[in-house]
C-alpha cells in the first residue's frame, strides 16, 4: 500500500504505527486508522473494509508431538491483557484457565512468532496463520472471535486530498485482501 500511494503521489508523507494503543483522531494523533470493531466511533466516519476471521492454529512440528484432539490438554499461546478486549481471550478462557497459559505477549505477530517455534496452538488471525508455511490451522474459522475491519478517520479531514488518497489506497489494498483477511482462500506466501 506504501508504494501505491508514494509512486502516485510522492509528496505524500507516511508514518506508520502499529501497536495497541488507540491513537486519538480527535486530537490529531493520527489522521487515518485500521481498527477492528464492530462499533466505530459515532465521532468518526469510515469505512468497513471486511471481516477479519480467527481460528485455531499450530505449527506442523507441534503437532506431530501432539496429537489430542481435545483442545484443552494442549499449550497455548495468547495475547496478554492489553488486548484484553479482543474476543480470542474470552474463547480461550472456556478451552483452558487463562492463567495456565504459559506464553502470553502484547501482539498477534507475537503470538504467530511463539506458534511457528512450536510453542503451543495459538487463536491467529487467518492471515497471520494462513500465511506461515510451517502453520496449519486446526479448527474452522472461529465466528465468535471474528471482528469488523474499519478504515476510520474524522469528519473535518475527509476531503483533505493526502486523507482521500491514503484512505482510497487502503481501501483498494484491503479489498485484494479480503478473502485472506475473512479466512477464505488461504494464500501461502513463501519467503
Amino acid at each position: 500500500m506504501a508504494c501505491v500511494c508514494r509512486a502516485s503521489h510522492p509528496g505524500i508523507l507516511l508514518q506508520v504505527i502499529t501497536a495497541n494503543e488507540f491513537y486519538n483522531l480527535s486530537k490529531r494523533d493520527a489522521d487515518i486508522a485500521v481498527r477492528t470493531t464492530r462499533n466505530p466511533p459515532e465521532h468518526l466516519i469510515g469505512k468497513k473494509i471486511g471481516v477479519m476471521a480467527m481460528a485455531v492454529f499450530g505449527s506442523r512440528r507441534y503437532l506431530q508431538g501432539h496429537r489430542s484432539k481435545n483442545l484443552s490438554d494442549h499449550d497455548w499461546i495468547a495475547v496478554d491483557d492489553s488486548l484484553g478486549h479482543n474476543a480470542s481471550l474470552g474463547w480461550l478462557a472456556k478451552i483452558k484457565p487463562l492463567d495456565d497459559v504459559p506464553y502470553r505477549t502484547n501482539s498477534f505477530t507475537g503470538v504467530g512468532q511463539a506458534c511457528v517455534a512450536g510453542l503451543g496452538l495459538a487463536v491467529l488471525p487467518c492471515f497471520i496463520g494462513d500465511t506461515q508455511p510451517a502453520l496449519k490451522r486446526v479448527t474452522s474459522v472461529i465466528d465468535e472471535c471474528a471482528n469488523d475491519l474499519w478504515i476510520l478517520t474524522h469528519p473535518d479531514l475527509r476531503n483533505t486530498v493526502r486523507v482521500k488518497t491514503v484512505f482510497q489506497a487502503l481501501q483498494i489494498e484491503f479489498g485484494k485482501a479480503a478473502p485472506l483477511l475473512a479466512g477464505g482462500q488461504a494464500r501461502k506466501v513463501r519467503g
